[in-house]
């Protein structure tokens, strides 16, 4: 299903915080619409902060968008940065999902526009 802003908007506040993705903008709004219809539901039934939407959430957008598993984004270098605070709070240091800031992001990444 895709979602209108306001739509989006009336559910809550979608904070990917364990993900380090540049929500600025309608970066937020464009990755809820990619997700699948069953965790879009759970979404409007329960909420953003509901534990299985999101934890359901971060490994379909890691899997998907990033084509690595959990424990390789963990690994990533652009991710252990972000995890030690090093880039939190710095205007224009997230990754981004528009090819800006790639960060450590393989040639794949970037061919299969993740990023």
């Amino acid at each position: 299903m895709i979602f209108t802003k306001e739509q989006f908007n009336e559910i809550g506040d979608f904070d990917l915080g364990e993900l380090c993705i540049d929500m600025s903008g309608d970066t937020g709004l464009h990755i809820f619409n990619a997700l699948p219809s069953h965790l879009q539901g759970l979404a409007v039934q329960w909420g953003f902060s509901d534990t299985v939407f999101r934890d359901d959430s971060y490994v379909y957008i890691v899997e998907e968008l990033f084509k690595c598993s959990w424990d390789e984004y963990h690994e990533r270098e652009s991710t252990k940065k972000y995890f030690n605070s090093e880039w939190k709070g710095i205007a224009g240091e997230y990754i981004t999902l528009n090819g800006r800031n790639m960060g450590d992001f393989s040639e794949t990444d970037k061919e299969n526009g993740v990023i």
